[in-house]
C-alpha cells in the first residue's frame, strides 16, 4: 500500500500530483487528509468521490452541459459525460492544452481507481467510451450525446436524402431546382429555422470561419450536418479522447475493457446505481455489539432507508462508505459488510441526544437506541446531511 496525504481544500490539485507520482505504481493508494484522523478505505473512497464531484462542476468547462442555465453546481449529463468540443476555428493553444491535460489526468485517475478496486463516479457517455476504445461511431451515436440535436439532424438528413433523390431523378434542371427549394423541415423553410454554422450547444463556437453569419440553407445543409457530427464525435473531441486513452493506458491497457458492454464498464468504474431495499439490508447487513437484526431500532432503520428517495440514499451510502455508490453486486459485495452496532450514551444522558456516527474504514454504523422511528429519521437525516466533509474521532 502507498499512503499519501492530500489537502481537502485543494483536492483536484492534490489528485493531479498524486497521479503524476503514483498512478503507474502497482501499490494500492491509501489516502489520508491533512489535519484529519481518518485512514484506510473510507478516506480513500471519499478522496475519489470529492475529485469526481469537482471534475463534474460546470466551471471546469470540460463537458457538454444539457442545462447550462440551471442553478446546479454540476453539469447536467443524463446520458453520461461527453467532452465539450474544442472549436475548429480560432481555438487558443492554451484552451486546447488545458483540456488535453485534464483528460489525460482523468484517464489516469479512473484507471488507477479501477486498478485498485475503488469506485469513482465519473459516468462517461457511451459514445465517448466507444471512441476511447477505438470502436466505430456513426451519426446515430449522437443520440447518446445530444439527443434533441440528434433528432433535428435526423430530420435534416431526411431532407438531404430527398434532395439527392430529386437530383438523380429524370426531370429538367428547372424542375429539380423548384422541387429542392420547396423542401421543408416539419413544414418550416430553412429561413424560418434561423440556423447558422455555430455549435448548437455553444453559440460562441463557430463551425466555419464567420459561421455565425452563414445561414444554413438547402444548398449547404449537408455540410452543416457533417460539421456538427464531426464536432461532437470527430475532430472536436479527438484530442480529448486521445489524451484520455494515453492517461488510462499509462496505468493499464484500455484494451482490457473491450470485452465489456457499456453498462458493465460504467458499473466497474462508478459502482452500482440502484435503490437499497429493506429486504437487501436484512439479507446482507450485520448487527453486533448490543444489536441483532431483530432489534426494534435496527428494524426502524431499515424502514427509514426503504422510504428514502435516491438522493437521500446516495448520501446515506456516502456517509457509511465514503462513496455515493455501492460496488458491483450491491450491498452483498460491500467489504467489510455493513455492520450496525449500538452507540451507548454516556452516564446521565439518553440515546435521543446523539447522532449516528460511522467508521467508514470498516463500514460500521454506530446507532443510538432511539426511542422512536421519527427520532431516528430526524437524527439520521442530520448526520448524513451535515456529517460530511471531514474524518474525526467519534
Amino acid at each position: 500500500r502507498q499512503k499519501v496525504r492530500v489537502y481537502r481544500s485543494k483536492v483536484v490539485e492534490s489528485a493531479m500530483k498524486v497521479m503524476q507520482l503514483y498512478s503507474k505504481s502497482r501499490a494500492m493508494l491509501e489516502i489520508e487528509f491533512f489535519n484529519e484522523v481518518g485512514t484506510g478505505t473510507g478516506p480513500t473512497l471519499e478522496f475519489y468521490s470529492l475529485v469526481a464531484n469537482k471534475l463534474r462542476e460546470k466551471t471546469t468547462g470540460l463537458w457538454i452541459d444539457h442545462n447550462p442555465n440551471n442553478e446546479s453546481l454540476f453539469v447536467d449529463a443524463p446520458l453520461g459525460l461527453h467532452p465539450k468540443p474544442i472549436p475548429f476555428i480560432n481555438a487558443s493553444t492554451e484552451m486546447t492544452q488545458n483540456s488535453v491535460s485534464m483528460f489525460r489526468f482523468i484517464g489516469q485517475l479512473i484507471a488507477k481507481a479501477m486498478f485498485d478496486g475503488r469506485m469513482i463516479e465519473i459516468p462517461l457517455s457511451e459514445s465517448f467510451l466507444k471512441l476511447a476504445l477505438g470502436r466505430e461511431v456513426e451519426a446515430h451515436d449522437l443520440h447518446n450525446v445530444v439527443p434533441e440535436i440528434a433528432k433535428t439532424l435526423d430530420g435534416l438528413l431526411e431532407i438531404c436524402e430527398e434532395k439527392r433523390e430529386i437530383l438523380h431523378s429524370n426531370i429538367s434542371d428547372e424542375e429539380k431546382k423548384e422541387k429542392i427549394n420547396s423542401l421543408k423541415y416539419h413544414g418550416s423553410s430553412f429561413e424560418d429555422l434561423c440556423l447558422s454554422f455555430i455549435l448548437p450547444t455553444d453559440h460562441n463556437v463557430e463551425l466555419l470561419v464567420g459561421g455565425a453569419n452563414i445561414p444554413v440553407s438547402i444548398d449547404n445543409v449537408e455540410q452543416f450536418v457533417e460539421t456538427v457530427i464531426d464536432s461532437y464525435l470527430g475532430k472536436g473531441v479527438v484530442e480529448q479522447v486521445k489524451a484520455f486513452r494515453e492517461g488510462f493506458s499509462s496505468v493499464f491497457s484500455l484494451s482490457h475493457l473491450i470485452p465489456f458492454s457499456y453498462q458493465e464498464i460504467e458499473i466497474l468504474m462508478c459502482g452500482e446505481h440502484k435503490q437499497l431495499s429493506s429486504q437487501e439490508l436484512k439479507q446482507h447487513a450485520k448487527a453486533d455489539h448490543g444489536f441483532t437484526l431483530n432489534s426494534p431500532v435496527v428494524q426502524m432503520l431499515f424502514e427509514v432507508i426503504d422510504e428514502m428517495d435516491s438522493a437521500e440514499q446516495r448520501r446515506f451510502v456516502l456517509f457509511i462508505t465514503g462513496s455515493p455508490r455501492l460496488p458491483f453486486g450491491g450491498l452483498s459485495q460491500l467489504k467489510p459488510p455493513l455492520t450496525i452496532v449500538r452507540k451507548a450514551p454516556e452516564p446521565g444522558r439518553v440515546p435521543d441526544e446523539y447522532l449516528p456516527s460511522v467508521m467508514t474504514c470498516t463500514n460500521y454504523l454506530k446507532l443510538p437506541d432511539y426511542s422512536s422511528k421519527d427520532v431516528l429519521k430526524q437524527r439520521l437525516h442530520v448526520a448524513i446531511s451535515d456529517g460530511q466533509g471531514s474524518f474525526h474521532l467519534s
